[in-house]
């Protein structure tokens, strides 16, 4: 879903509409899995920002959101990473090594405490990362040394990690179909591994071995009272009460023991988040 022009600008409004078309089309194009890598300084607090409802509202309808935590160093973390529901990525130095021992967190990379929750949830690699190239486009020209070859390009920041996080997240869904966002995220947090500078980076593995928690599901407050589609009282696979109807990590099952296709919010939107 393009929201962005090649330089990277675009309008809040544009984001959200983006995001509302996801949701929709959700189930007509199998979509389980978000990746935001942009952020923006937010203007008031998370339960205030629409943007962060915004991602609540598709977490809300099974789609796992991974969002980047921005490359504003400590004590600011930009949104929508900042909202606790969704998956927000910091980045990491790997040294040129395979060995997560050696690892450590770029000081650019954001990270922020709110209250009773701290960001990021998870590290990946974030420094001098090769991805596709994108020709014509702002860095692309700003930048000629970041190529590599003619179709690829070498980068840094938390954008990076997130695109990774989402490709490890979507590993996970591929093999558990019934699992709900916060099962996603709960093998991810769990399953993380250990760097040198204390961060827990993503591990594929861990994640898929992650012992299933029943204490383990989020329960903050929801953004803008749930943008109308009733989540005032938390995601649709919790109870009356705050109580989890379904597994953790990647059990996926209600309590009756039947596997799910998947969640399903009450009275979802026609037209989306927005």
């Amino acid at each position: 879903m393009k929201v962005a022009r090649a330089d990277g600008s675009t309008t809040v409004s544009r984001v959200i509409a983006g995001i509302g078309w996801v949701v929709v089309h959700r189930d007509a194009y199998r979509i389980r899995v978000l990746s935001l890598s942009f952020g923006v300084d937010p203007p008031v607090p998370y339960a205030e920002n629409p943007l962060d409802a915004a991602v609540e509202a598709a977490w809300a309808s099974g789609i796992t959101v991974v969002a980047a935590a921005g490359n504003e160093g400590s004590g600011r973390v930009t949104s929508p990473g900042d909202d606790p529901y969704v998956i927000t990525v910091g980045a990491t130095d790997t040294a040129g090594t395979a060995r997560r021992s050696d690892d450590v967190v770029p000081t650019w990379s954001s990270s922020e405490q709110f209250g009773t929750y701290s960001k990021p949830d998870v590290v990946a690699p974030g420094v001098s990362v090769v991805s596709l190239r994108a020709p014509g486009s702002t860095i692309d020209v700003t930048h000629p040394e970041g190529r590599v070859g003619n179709t690829y390009f070498r980068g840094s920041g938390t954008s990076m990690s997130t695109a990774l996080t989402a490709g490890a997240a979507a590993v996970l869904i591929a093999k558990h179909r019934g699992a709900t966002p916060d099962d996603v995220k709960g093998a991810l947090v769990d399953g993380a591994a250990p760097t040198a500078g204390g961060a827990r980076a993503v591990d594929i593995a861990g994640a898929e071995d992650a012992t299933p928690r029943p204490g383990w599901w989020q329960h903050f407050p929801v953004a803008m009272d749930g943008l109308g589609i009733h989540l005032q009282g938390g995601m649709p696979w919790t109870a009356t009460g705050g109580r989890p109807t379904v597994g953790t990590h990647l059990d996926g099952r209600p309590r009756d023991g039947r596997p799910r296709a998947g969640p399903r919010p009450r009275g979802r939107p026609r037209g989306g988040p927005t």
